[in-house]
């Protein structure tokens, strides 16, 4: 009965190490400056890998961030291999994967050429017949995917938004929707902001699982600790 005992015991502290040492796979953007990008060497940088370090920290949670091209990063957690941080929610999203509290704020800004004296950006329908700059792979909101694929507006993707705003200087494209503070540094003379589009709350998205469901819960209570991300107004 004590051998009994004792391996049971000794069974109930394996895995109870297991669960303490599981590895959590977080893939983030390799192309998003400043909030999620790869350095000069290769190393996750940005505001949402310094909070996945923080959070490893408050959480006890062994975290492996890994850059790639957002697309990759969504098809992996389609796939239930990696979680994905920096992640819009929506209701289709939502009925595949288990979301955290908001990591932070996103202000979605429409931007245009100075010279073609474009109105101020007020509704979807100012799109209307128009080619907007997007990030491949990217949801921006429900009205904006139902414009799209509808025909109202023509979205012309890439990777990064160095390639739209490019675009958008040589008059490629007729608008672009970027994050304010990746699209403004490198704004120069030739372009303005015409507007807010949206603000999104951006999540740490984890495959469905009963242990990623335990993960999500150590998640959620060190998210409120972590010292809150700095970016320009």
């Amino acid at each position: 009965m004590l051998i009994r005992i004792l391996a049971a015991l000794c069974c109930c502290s394996s895995l109870l190490a297991h669960a303490q040492s599981a590895l959590l796979r977080i893939a983030i953007d390799a192309n998003n400056p400043p909030f999620m990008y790869a350095d000069s060497s290769g190393r996750p940088a940005g505001i949402y890998a310094e909070q996945l370090l923080a959070l490893a920290q408050h959480s006890g949670i062994t975290i492996s961030i890994e850059t790639m091209p957002w697309k990759r990063a969504l098809a992996y957690l389609q796939r239930g291999s990696h979680g994905v941080a920096g992640l819009y929610s929506n209701p289709e999203r939502q009925k595949h994967y288990l979301y955290s509290k908001p990591l932070h704020l996103e202000v979605l800004t429409v931007y245009g050429r100075k010279q073609d004296h474009r109105p101020r950006y007020n509704q979807i329908g100012d799109f209307d017949g128009k080619r907007v700059g997007v990030l491949a792979g990217w949801f921006y909101s429900d009205a904006f995917s139902q414009a799209r694929d509808h025909g109202r507006l023509r979205a012309d993707e890439a990777s990064r938004d160095a390639q739209n705003v490019e675009k958008l200087k040589l008059g490629r494209i007729d608008y672009l929707i970027g994050i304010r503070e990746s699209i403004e540094p490198m704004l120069g003379d030739q372009l303005e902001a015409l507007g807010v589009f949206a603000v999104n709350p951006t999540y740490i998205a984890l495959p469905r699982s009963a242990a990623n469901l335990r993960l999500l819960q150590r998640i959620n209570q060190a998210l409120p600790t972590l010292p809150q991300p700095a970016t320009s107004p």
